[in-house]
Formats: structure tokens, C-alpha cells, sequence
């Protein structure tokens, strides 16, 4: 969205003066008052000079501690992350299956869980279920993720076994009926419909996974559904993938604040005895992506006078030595001081906002010896029509730079101290530090804790950031997504290589390819020509 103009503020008066066409009435004078003092008479220590701001003390570490892991005897493994500094109880039921795990049929992982939540259990409609869960003062939330299916509650303390119970009951005991399936499938079919229409942030999630990914049979290709895969979902499918992907050796348990690891076992011991024990499904990796040379996609969002700019790159597996120097390297690029935010913004004022950020995944392609592929690293920028090509030039060329120019140290101080202050914002609440456990576990890092992610972060070297930039960080290997008017942008854009204009109103189909037509580097319409 395009930031709104500044204006000054305007008191009431000024304000209907403005409207009505008069001035607005003086304010009254102030009573008059004698000098007591001159300026020469004024002691001098009046105008002291302020003291010099402080240097920065060291870092100061914040003690989180380990879950404490424990397994039911259906094979459930559930952690307690206690902290008592409020009454308070984060659930986090996790499915170690997400949209990964859909196959050929997209959205199936998020209209099961969906299905179980919104469908009813236990005997009660979904209507019931809901007020139930309500007494509690409390709600039930289900995300599904590419490599997870998450369902979550947070609750006091004394109605946590309360909790456990109803969220056993959608777990164990879902109704799965026909008519809420029906139902179900209409407000998903709907919802995807007017994502394809105003949501360019999907419209570029989903071109961009389908540009990496390629390979339609990927884990990946599909960030989410598209309304001709939703309609493919029957019940039958729902009922197959509940009875394969939520039995207990492929779920866990994690409870966070005022529990003791005692209670949270009796607890889950007695309303999650009803799981499914059959063996968990095997996970599908990542085919090898082979990106080679620019190309482009324009998501086509025909009059749209705005353009989102999406730039995909590969980084390392998340247990390399190679990691921390990724993050430091993204916030290097795309943080709030960064090389694209003075390049990009700054200087050039080609877009309103950029930024990076890197996901990760727990079955990734391999990209290079001994390093899984199991994060992507994106660059975002908003802009105008008329500048998005130059935007995605800068954006690669910058990219390019770190090549030429390796990160300096003040560069890399100022990143890693960043990024490692910034660890405690990130995990400032008991229910923030219950995700990141849920995803490390998920990802086989059980009980990496903050203090380690510092540690990692702050032990990033010069030369392991010029390793890293040198086998990952390359604009060959990346992939571009714009989303925008096609008949404005694919013409500009063309100036820099091939084009494919995309439908996303019909399942992302191609509309036409428009060729390279390389010229000179292109130069900013905002400055004069010389």
C-alpha cells in the first residue's frame, strides 16, 4: 500500500477555518511578565554542556532453559517449557505434516486441519465446541505451515487440563461429516478467489516457490492452493490424510509457562490416550533446483498501480556452519541500515519499502556439497510501475556487489550485534518462545535455546561470510517475481531478460513470454537525463 502523505496537525479552530473559508480565531494573550533575569545574569551552569552519550555495555544473556521432553506410552512425545512468571499455559499441538505433505492434491493439509477444527468433535457441533472453548477464556487457532500443521490455545493455569481436553477432542475424535466438509470447501474456495484478486503478497508467494521449486512434484512448488486444487479435496481425501499423518509418532506436544513437566505428562496422559499409533509417513525432499541465468515472472494484476518485487536465492541447511553467516549476510543486504535500504530507497528513491527475510524448510534441495538447501533467502520491494525495473536491476546489482565489496567489518559488527540484541525482542513472550521450540523441534534442533543462537550468530568471521557469498549469494541464481500491471511492466522489464506473464486468477497459467530484449543499464525516469 502506498504510504499516505504527512500532514501537519491542526487544532479544532484551524481545522473549521479551514473548511469555512475564515481564520481561525487568535489565541488569547498571554498575561505579561516582568524579566527577572537577563541573559548575561543567567549563572553559566544553566547552559552546561550536555554529557557525552554513553558507550554501549556488553551483551546482557537471558536465561530460558531447556524443554523438558517426555513420552507418553502411545509414543507422544510432549515437552514442558516451564516459566512462572504469569498463571498462564501456551498449547501447541503439532502435526509433523503440512503443505509439503499435500502431494498432488494442494491444500489438502490445510483443509483437514481446518475441517477438524471448524467441523466439530466429541459428538458436539462446531458450534458447541466453540463455546466450550470459549468458558475458557480462550480460542482455538490452526496454521498450517510447509512442513508442520500447528494448533494452538493459551489459557490459565488451573483450566489447562480443561484445555488438553478439548483440544484432545479435535485431535482424537473429529467429526469429519460431509455437510461441514461442503461447507468448508466453499469459504476455502471463496477465500482463495480473492487472494488471486487483491492479495499480492500470495499472488508473489506463490509464483515465487513455483519459480524455485520447478519441479511440480516438489514438496515446495505449491506455497498454497489455488480454487480449481481446493475443488479437487473431496472427504475421502481429508479421512485418508487424517488416518496417515495424525498419529502420535508424527505429532508432539509442547506446553509453555506455569507447568511442571509432571503435570503437563499427567495431563496429556489422560485426554491424549485416544491417538492413532500407526507408524508416521515418510517425508519427500526437495528436488535439485537448477536456476541458470535471469528470467522473470510477472504476476498480472491488470491497472494495479503499484508493483511487488520478489527476489528468491537458495542459502545453506540450517545445522552448517553456514547459517549464522546467512542471517548476517540477509541483514546486511535487507536490513534497516542495509546496502538495498541506501541503494534501492536512499539514493535512488526507487521504492517506498525493502527488506529481506529467510525461510527455512525441513526437507530441502541439495544445492552444493554437504549443504541441504533448507532455507530461502527474499527481498521485497514496493514501488512504482514506472521504476520496477531499475528497482530489480539495483536489487540484483547490489546482490552482485557483495562480491566485489565483502562486508566490512563495521558492516559485520553492526549486523551481528543487531541481530543478536534483537533475539530478545523476538522471544520477549512466553508464547513467541513456544513457536520457535515448536519449529527447532520440528526441524530435529531439540532444545536449541537463544543463548546458542547468539553464540552461533556472534562466532560469524569475514571469511566465512565471503565463503557463503561466494557459493550462495549470486543474481544468476535467483529468481524474480514481480506483481503488477503485465501489459506496463512485462515491456521494461523485458530490458533485462526473458518475461512470463502469469494469470493468477487461473491457477498461475503463463498469457504470453516476452523476449529479452537487453539494453544498457537502465537509468532512474526520476532523474534528469544527461
Amino acid at each position: 500500500m502506498m504510504p499516505k502523505p504527512v500532514v501537519g496537525c491542526l487544532t479544532v479552530a484551524a481545522l473549521l477555518g479551514a473548511m469555512f473559508g475564515c481564520d481561525p480565531p487568535l489565541p488569547p494573550p498571554h498575561p505579561r511578565v516582568q524579566p527577572t533575569a537577563t541573559v548575561s545574569s543567567v549563572p553559566s551552569a544553566s547552559f552546561a554542556v550536555p554529557s557525552p552519550v554513553p558507550e554501549s555495555g556488553a551483551t546482557r544473556y537471558f536465561g530460558v532453559g531447556n524443554a523438558n521432553w517426555q513420552t507418553l506410552t502411545n509414543g507422544l512425545a510432549v515437552g514442558t517449557l516451564t516459566n512462572s512468571v504469569l498463571p498462564v499455559v501456551h498449547l501447541r499441538f503439532v502435526v509433523m505434516s503440512g503443505s509439503g505433505s499435500d502431494g498432488d492434491l494442494p491444500g489438502l493439509s490445510a483443509m483437514t486441519a481446518r475441517l477438524l477444527k471448524e467441523g466439530g468433535a466429541a459428538g458436539l457441533s462446531a458450534q458447541k465446541l466453540t463455546e466450550q472453548i470459549e468458558l475458557l477464556g480462550s480460542s482455538l487457532s490452526v496454521s498450517t505451515f510447509p512442513d508442520r500443521t500447528v494448533f494452538s490455545m493459551t489459557v490459565s493455569r488451573d483450566l489447562l487440563g480443561d484445555a488438553l481436553k478439548w483440544m484432545g477432542a479435535v485431535i482424537q475424535t473429529p467429526s469429519l461429516a460431509a455437510a461441514e466438509h461442503s461447507a468448508l470447501k466453499k469459504r476455502m474456495v471463496t477465500e482463495a478467489q480473492s487472494r488471486a484478486r487483491e492479495n499480492p503478497s500470495w499472488m508473489g508467494s506463490m509464483a515465487l516457490y513455483q519459480k524455485l521449486f520447478q519441479d511440480p512434484q516438489s514438496p515446495y512448488f505449491h506455497f498454497d492452493a489455488t480454487t480449481i486444487e481446493l475443488e479437487k479435496v473431496t472427504l475421502g481425501d481429508c479421512k485418508r490424510f487424517y488416518n496417515k499423518a495424525y498419529v502420535s509418532k508424527n505429532m508432539f506436544l509442547l506446553l509453555a509457562g506455569d507447568v511442571s513437566p509432571n503435570d503437563a505428562l499427567s495431563l496429556a496422559q489422560t485426554h491424549l490416550n485416544q491417538l492413532q499409533t500407526a507408524e508416521p509417513p515418510t517425508a519427500v525432499s526437495a528436488v535439485n533446483p537448477s536456476i541458470n541465468g535471469l528470467s522473470i515472472t510477472v504476476v498480472d494484476r491488470p491497472k494495479s498501480t503499484q508493483s511487488h518485487v520478489y527476489v528468491g536465492m537458495f542459502g545453506p541447511e540450517r545445522l552448517t556452519e553456514d547459517w549464522p553467516a546467512w542471517l548476517v549476510l540477509n541483514h546486511i543486504l535487507g536490513g534497516p541500515s542495509g546496502r538495498l535500504y541506501s541503494a534501492v530507497r536512499e539514493k535512488a528513491a526507487l521504492a517506498y519499502s525493502v527488506s529481506t527475510q529467510v525461510t527455512e524448510f525441513t526437507n530441502g534441495p541439495q544445492t552444493a556439497p554437504k549443504s541441504n538447501s533448507k532455507a530461502i533467502g527474499v527481498t521485497f520491494a514496493a514501488t512504482e510501475p514506472t521504476k520496477t525495473a531499475l528497482t530489480v536491476q539495483t536489487i540484483l546489482q547490489e546482490i552482485d556487489k557483495l562480491h566485489a565489496l565483502p562486508p566490512t567489518e563495521t558492516e559485520l559488527s553492526n549486523s551481528i550485534r543487531f541481530l543478536t540484541a534483537n533475539i530478545a525482542v523476538r522471544f520477549e513472550t512466553v508464547g513467541a518462545l513456544a513457536d520457535e521450540w515448536v519449529k527447532n523441534y520440528r526441524a530435529g534442533r531439540v532444545n536449541e535455546t537463544p543463548d546458542r543462537q547468539r553464540a552461533d550468530i556472534q562466532s560469524v568471521t569475514a571469511a566465512r561470510a565471503v565463503y557463503v557469498t561466494n557459493v550462495f549469494v549470486r543474481s544468476s541464481r535467483a529468481a524474480v517475481v514481480v506483481v503488477g500491471d503485465g501489459d506496463t511492466l512485462a515491456p521494461l522489464l523485458s530490458e533485462l531478460g526473458t518475461v512470463l506473464v502469469v494469470d493468477p486468477q487461473a491457477s498461475f497459467a503463463v498469457k504470453r513470454t516476452v523476449p529479452s530484449k537487453v539494453k544498457p543499464a537502465l537509468t532512474n525516469p526520476s532523474e534528469p537525463q544527461k
